[in-house]
């Protein structure tokens, strides 16, 4: 079953201004990181595109089928004596809420961050099978 996240119209005029606007603005707050969520065997994998941000930075949570990754990377000094033509570089904090498709293990879970890439690996858990319930006559 896919997972398809529901995004009102208010975030995709937010999207559109922090792409267009980023280089007028001195601090800008991240937009969601984008992510992939696949099956690996018994596993749910979870990656986030975080590039440039410290793992320490990086919090991640889990409650009820609902996986939270936030973050937040430090505005870096800017040097006066440079004559910018753009300031593109982020600074600011992230926070993306997905809903999982299945229960998962939550004292097994296991996150690796590589090149930019947040990997969270979610073992699910048995879910067990339905039982038919017979209905007894009184």
């Amino acid at each position: 079953m896919a997972i398809i996240k529901f995004e009102p119209f208010f975030k995709e005029i937010s999207k559109f201004l922090d792409e267009e606007f980023v280089p007028m603005i001195p601090s800008v707050k991240f937009s969601e990181p984008a992510i992939d969520i696949y099956e690996e065997g018994n596993n749910i994998i979870v990656e986030a595109e975080v590039p440039g941000i410290d793992p320490k930075d990086v919090d991640i949570e889990i409650e009820d089928k609902t996986l939270r990754i936030s973050g937040k990377i430090e505005k870096k000094e800017e040097v006066k004596e440079k004559n910018y033509y753009r300031k593109e570089i982020k600074s600011g904090s992230f926070e993306r809420t997905v809903s999982l498709p299945s229960e998962v293990k939550e004292e097994a879970i296991e996150a690796t961050m590589k090149d930019g890439i947040l990997r969270i690996v979610l073992p699910k858990q048995k879910t067990s099978s339905p039982k038919k319930i017979e209905i007894k006559k009184k």
